[in-house]
């Protein structure tokens, strides 16, 4: 898979290793089959670290040269882009362009996802806003379309969070599920 971490400095190399040590020994832990435990023998943690591949961006103007890079070459399963939102919510006065910015993401991101048959993950943010005072997603209600299918997560008091499938195109569902963030990863909240 290929991450593009626009958020800054959260995604390190020390934190990789250990995700992949953390998720080997989960894998291993909750395999059933023999099928499985067979797909898992002699993959270590760094043969997975391997596959992940980070580009960190600092500005806009680098996040849309890496998406045009992947449209036109991806040999990635899943691009995760984390945040959208990060450079397009504050780096602009003139919303024109900032809007004219965001439909040319949309539509490399949808080129690269037919092109390639790539799952792409993009990250948004929610902020107050509105005279309700109601959450709204930081880079308007349009965007927030875009996608064909939407996951909302929010963080509980007791510390887990709760991811909701708010949109789904291809089966129409929506549903929630528990879980909880730690040191080894992403965990079920049970």
């Amino acid at each position: 898979s290929s991450g593009i971490n626009a958020e800054y400095g959260g995604c390190s190399p020390e934190r990789l290793s250990h995700l992949a040590q953390s998720t080997l020994s989960h894998l291993n832990k909750v395999a059933r089959s023999n099928t499985q435990k067979t797909s898992l023998c002699g993959l270590s943690p760094e043969e997975l670290q391997a596959r992940i591949h980070v580009a960190r961006c600092t500005e806009y103007t680098q996040l849309i040269s890496i998406l045009h890079l992947l449209r036109d070459d991806c040999q990635y399963g899943v691009v995760i882009v984390d945040s959208l939102a990060t450079h397009f919510r504050h780096e602009f006065e003139d919303m024109r362009k900032r809007t004219h910015l965001l439909a040319g993401v949309t539509n490399t991101i949808l080129s690269l996802c037919v092109k390639h048959a790539v799952s792409v993950v993009t990250v948004n943010h929610v902020r107050m806003g509105g005279q309700q005072g109601r959450l709204q997603p930081c880079l308007g209600e349009s965007w927030s379309h875009t996608a064909d299918t939407r996951v909302y997560m929010r963080r509980e008091r007791d510390g887990t969070y709760t991811a909701t499938l708010m949109k789904d195109s291809e089966f129409g569902k929506t549903g929630s599920a528990g879980f909880r963030v730690s040191s080894l990863g992403i965990r079920d909240s049970s």
